[in-house]
């Protein structure tokens, strides 16, 4: 760009999105005085651009983002020359996200009252978070995800009466969060803190003052004693609580919390208790309840659940799987390292829709059903279990497979020449077993992509 881009005093909207500019952006664009809305991505930025842009008192929207950083650009300096305008900034819209900008979140960012939306996520920010962030009333949007910030979360957060979306993941914040952090919150409706040294000091009997649809703390310290006040919230789509070394038992009525077509992942806590023993009226499609402790004495898949992703691996799940008539539309099923026993019931041949089968490790006996014909099915994992028989020749119909695990089990008999018509095969595991017969021929030549041959 030349710079005589500086030079269209009257401009107000300049987009410079998705080109190939190989100059970079010109200093003069500090120059457009009159400049309204300013969207810059995917091209080489620097300090000096930066401090151009800070000049641009009239800006309501700065969107730079997906960025090159020539030479450590900082935050720090431009968010200070933006609350340097004479008479306070009127920027409503500020996206910095995904530039790898150093520097720390300075003091003066609570100068930009008239904020609604602050990204700064997917940077190299350092230090803490500034208590006069609080000064922004008006911001509904804060992404600070994906930097380094570290220290405590400003309780004073509490008071920012408008905000809608929270999301701090992925930093090295550390300390406490109690009631006075979200005091009045009340129009809160997604909260990500995942992946921090953060913990929960909540009263039991707490009613939070907002009704949130996603609740995410991967990787956090909510436990021990699972959160009870997440029963007070009724439109939940997601709740992510995964890592949290949780030592409890799910509340009887905790499902009725959730919106259909919701997702909950409790996985690796140690949360213990029965599980349904069916999850028709559970209004979910994602439910991931690997490594913990639940107990069930039998799995009812039913075909009214609006389930597509089942994880129940890892527990200590024992008796059989039923499967009720209709369709089935789980598309990944992990019931691996339990208990289970019985047969494979002959309707998982049939789930159409099925791409991730994974029952290995359980105590599953008699013969691998005949019967498949799971046109998507991508991974089928039935090892380390009691499976007898031979390999169903049906097997070789599933030609989107890339995984096949028979390993450890009793099977027996010849590897059926229907096996070489799939040809997506990366791994094949038939170890282990009383198979005979000779290695087929066709083994060298049909397996293209095969890496792992067991």
């Amino acid at each position: 760009l030349p710079e005589s881009l500086g030079n269209l005093s009257k401009l107000e909207v300049l987009s410079l999105i998705s080109n190939n500019i190989t100059g970079g952006i010109p200093e003069s664009i500090g120059n457009l005085l009159n400049l309204n809305h300013l969207f810059i991505t995917g091209t080489n930025i620097s300090r000096v651009l930066l401090r151009s842009i800070a000049q641009l008192c009239k800006l309501m929207d700065l969107q730079l983002n997906g960025n090159n950083n020539q030479d450590g650009a900082e935050v720090t300096e431009l968010i200070e020359g933006l609350s340097r305008c004479h008479g306070g900034s009127i920027l409503q819209v500020l996206d910095l996200s995904d530039n790898g900008l150093s520097g720390h979140l300075p003091d003066q960012v609570g100068q930009l009252r008239n904020l609604i939306s602050l990204d700064l996520s997917d940077n190299l920010i350092i230090g803490s978070i500034p208590a006069s962030i609080s000064e922004l009333k008006s911001l509904m949007f804060l992404h600070l995800r994906d930097n380094q910030l570290s220290g405590l979360v400003p309780s004073c957060i509490g008071k920012m009466s408008n905000l809608e979306f929270l999301d701090l993941s992925s930093n090295r914040l550390d300390g406490e969060l109690s009631q006075v952090h979200f005091a009045n919150l009340s129009t809160l409706t997604h909260l990500d803190m995942s992946y921090n040294a953060l913990s929960f000091t909540i009263n039991r009997d707490w009613i939070p003052p907002f009704q949130f649809s996603t609740f995410r703390m991967r990787s956090g310290r909510v436990g021990p004693e699972f959160p009870k006040w997440i029963l007070s919230q009724k439109h939940l789509t997601e709740v992510d609580l995964s890592n949290n070394v949780m030592d409890d038992t799910l509340p009887n009525n905790f499902f009725n919390s959730f919106l259909p077509n919701s997702i909950l992942n409790l996985s690796h806590n140690q949360m213990k208790g029965i599980l349904p023993v069916s999850f028709r009226s559970v209004p979910l499609t994602k439910l991931d309840l690997s490594f913990n402790d639940f107990k069930a004495s039998q799995l009812h898949l039913h075909s009214e659940s609006t389930l597509r992703t089942l994880d129940l691996s890892n527990n200590l799940i024992s008796g059989p799987i039923l499967v009720s008539a209709g369709e089935i539309p789980l598309e990944y099923l992990d019931l691996s390292n339990n208990y289970i026993n019985g047969s494979i019931p002959l309707s998982l041949c049939l789930m159409q829709g099925l791409t991730i089968l994974d029952m290995s490790n359980n105590h599953l006996s008699s013969r691998i059903p005949q019967c498949w014909n799971n046109g998507n099915l991508i991974v089928m994992k039935l090892s380390k279990n009691k499976l007898s028989g031979p390999i169903p020749n049906s097997i070789g119909s599933l030609l989107q497979l890339t995984s096949l695990h028979l390993d450890q089990n009793e099977l027996t008999g010849e590897i059926p020449s229907s096996v070489s018509h799939l040809k997506r095969l990366v791994t094949l595991d038939m170890g282990d077993n009383k198979l005979s017969g000779e290695i087929p021929n066709w083994l060298g030549t049909v397996y293209h992509h095969l890496k792992f041959l067991v």
